[in-house]
């Protein structure tokens, strides 16, 4: 998957170079529309005619499979919501249960969230068609409330989104250093570990701030309170040693 592309906005990221290119249409949104692939300003760089034309094709297929699993998604929810009172574990255990084919709930998941996320599938269609052919009893299409299946299914929406973060992040660091030259390969691997270690001991002195707060109150409203005041303490002197460290390293320190 050379682009990243939402089916929606008027631009796409090309995954190689990191590059955002504009989307100009030169006709009403859709799989065979025509549009112009506007290259970005910044960085620099002058796309031949034939990289343009390379570009674009590849473009437009993905379009293809974002508008295609977009379309599934559709009738999917739709299916899900109408039959099955919009409950996944129902509908990962009916589809299973009629095509033989073992489905989950972060299945039904990974089929109904954003296409150009990196935990997203394509839904196949002999599920949908599995749903289609699917007659409910009354219960079944009872709408749900916050119960467990509930709970469970926000908890993996949150999970999913967290999960594709850390993706995309990692994602960016190994573009970031397969795309470094030998000399900046050091600079761009000791900032990445001093950022990390920055993180750490911010992390660490939170914990030890909570452990702080916890036996110094006798409230849950004191608890607050105090956590308060000792993490905007830990903020001020972080910030403080990082302007020391900036100091020492300019030789202004005195």
């Amino acid at each position: 998957m050379p682009w990243k592309y939402d089916g929606i906005s008027h631009s796409a990221i090309h995954i190689e170079t990191n590059a955002v290119f504009g989307i100009q249409w030169r006709e009403r949104p859709g799989v065979e529309a025509g549009f112009d692939l506007l290259p970005p300003k910044l960085p620099a760089k002058n796309w031949s005619d034939a990289e343009i034309t390379e570009l674009k094709d590849k473009l437009r297929i993905e379009m293809r499979r974002i508008w295609e699993q977009r379309g599934r998604q559709t009738k999917l929810r739709t299916l899900i919501n109408t039959k099955l009172g919009g409950v996944n574990s129902k509908a990962a255990a009916t589809i299973s249960r009629l095509t033989g084919n073992q489905v989950k709930s972060r299945t039904i998941q990974s089929w109904l969230i954003e296409p150009n996320m990196r935990s997203s599938r394509t839904c196949p269609e002999w599920a949908i068609a599995a749903l289609e052919a699917y007659k409910p009893s009354g219960q079944d299409a009872e709408p749900y409330g916050l119960d467990e299946d509930s709970t469970s299914l926000f908890r993996d929406r949150s999970l999913v989104s967290v999960a594709d973060q850390i993706e995309e992040a990692a994602a960016q660091r190994r573009m970031t250093l397969e795309s470094a030259s030998l000399r900046d390969l050091p600079r761009i691997i000791f900032e990445m570990i001093e950022k990390q270690n920055d993180l750490l001991h911010a992390a660490i002195e939170e914990i030890h701030n909570l452990k702080i707060a916890i036996g110094d109150s006798n409230s849950v409203e004191d608890q607050k309170r105090r956590l308060s005041d000792l993490s905007e303490k830990s903020a001020t002197r972080r910030y403080e040693v990082i302007e020391m460290r900036q100091r020492i390293k300019s030789g202004s320190f005195e």
